[in-house]
């Protein structure tokens, strides 16, 4: 099972982060509710104070009648014009004297709100809770300050929102930085991917770590290695094919030249006419098969394929369509060509010999007065080449047997009659594949016969 980076990255730091944070917020909710619990019991018992201070001041002056009622009073949620101030006007108190009430507040009852037990308690009037402060006085003389709880929760709730806000907004900012970052570093690395994707097979020259992360400067330090242990196997390789065909070419030429001279010599109703004669039909076969592994061989080692050039396909195909019009000629095929204007970008000798090997095949295997149709056309991804002939074309089951190397359909009993060493489609392969390039065969609807049709892209 395959694991995405940037996946495994993204969840596993946004979870983080959403834990991280949720349980911060948690701890800073509580314990910011608890302070905002103290800070209004504190202020609560500030105000007790004050209060007590003045109404016991008075009280001593004889300034306070029994029973007085003060104007402080719940504000009613419905009034608009107070409603600003509900925070500030829901007490209740009362003031005592021993068992004699002194002075009380609007909506304040006869009877004690509480007992006198001085400190904080809780208590339901009106069918509403309040949070009771009893304040214990000089002698019999004692304050009860009572305050709404809701009104205590909604300011315990606005200032525990104000303490842990700031981080449950900042947790989608934090989540998206973690989003860019990521997306940032895998960028880079996708950059190295993206390099190595565009590469030909054969292009094994070192990657660059000039804007590698340093993490990577190990692995890609491996992989240069691999590649230039790769490469000397490939040069050795080139070096065997191209030594072996070049030595082998002079024996072979040394034999051609002794079967031909013995043919000369040799009556042509001999017993042994026959036998020379497919001597030199084999020796034919080896010259062909011997330049057909130059011609592969000289493919591979064109360079990398950062290299290519603008090449004129359409001048290409006149030229090469030109070498093969005497072939034509004495088979009476006819050969034609149809270009237009059109540019690839690659290597003018790979392009020249996949042309080479695509018009030979075509005039090869097509019967003597048949045709061969060469077509040019710019495509929307680039340029299009088609090679069409009335020959018999290739079953579409082995369609794709026919790119590997030596494989020949029908082996050596073609029904052409043809001499042949299953490497011309295999070179066209190998040099399409080194342009980017698409191959695709089927059935010509107008010759009926095999079309190659090959898709340059821009």
């Amino acid at each position: 099972m395959t694991t995405s980076l940037r996946r495994f990255l993204l969840l596993s730091l946004s979870s983080a982060l959403v834990i991280v944070i949720g349980i911060a917020a948690t701890i800073g909710y509580i314990s910011s509710r608890h302070e905002a619990e103290e800070l209004l019991d504190g202020q609560m018992a500030q105000y007790a104070e004050v209060l007590y201070t003045n109404l016991s001041k008075m009280h001593q002056n004889n300034a306070l009648p029994a029973d007085q009622v003060f104007d402080i009073e719940p504000a009613d949620e419905a009034d608009e014009s107070r409603r600003n101030e509900r925070y500030a006007n829901q007490f209740l108190f009362q003031f005592w004297d021993g068992q004699q009430l002194i002075v009380r507040s609007n909506y304040a009852p006869l009877k004690a709100l509480y007992n006198n037990d001085p400190g904080f308690h809780h208590t339901q009037y009106l069918h509403r809770d309040w949070r009771i402060f009893v304040l214990q006085g000089t002698g019999q003389q004692w304050l009860v300050l009572a305050e709404r709880e809701q009104i205590r929760q909604d300011i315990s709730e606005h200032l525990t929102t104000a303490a842990i806000l700031p981080l449950v907004l900042g947790l989608p900012i934090l989540l998206i930085l973690v989003w860019i970052v990521v997306g940032y570093c895998i960028r880079r690395l996708s950059l190295i991917t993206h390099d190595l994707q565009n590469r030909n097979a054969d292009d094994l020259h070192p990657i660059s770590m000039q804007h590698a992360p340093r993490e990577l400067h190990s692995l890609l330090n491996a992989l240069n290695h691999l590649f230039a242990r790769l490469t000397a196997i490939m040069d050795m390789e080139k070096r065997f094919t191209a030594d072996a065909a070049h030595e082998l070419r002079t024996p072979i030429s040394a034999m051609k030249l002794h079967i031909q001279n013995a043919l000369a010599d040799t009556p042509r109703n001999s017993p042994g006419i026959k036998s020379l004669q497919q001597a030199d039909a084999a020796a034919n076969r080896m010259t062909h098969i011997v330049q057909q592994l130059l011609s592969l061989n000289r493919g591979l080692i064109q360079g990398p394929a950062n290299t290519l050039v603008p090449v004129d396909i359409a001048a290409l195909a006149r030229a090469v369509t030109a070498e093969h019009q005497p072939y034509a000629t004495d088979h009476q095929q006819t050969l034609r060509l149809h270009a237009e204007p059109a540019a690839v970008q690659g290597h003018a000798d790979m392009l020249q010999m996949l042309l080479r090997n695509l018009i030979d095949n075509a005039l090869r295997y097509t019967p003597d007065g048949g045709t061969v149709q060469v077509d040019v056309r710019p495509h929307a991804q680039g340029a299009c080449l088609c090679v069409s002939d009335s020959g018999p074309g290739i079953p579409e089951s082995e369609r794709e047997r026919v790119f590997e190397r030596f494989y020949r359909l029908d082996g050596d009993g073609h029904q052409s009659g043809q001499e042949g060493c299953g490497l011309g489609l295999s070179i066209v392969k190998r040099v399409a594949d080194y342009h980017g390039a698409t191959v695709t065969l089927d059935e010509d609807t107008e010759l009926h016969g095999l079309r190659v049709r090959v898709v340059f892209k821009a």
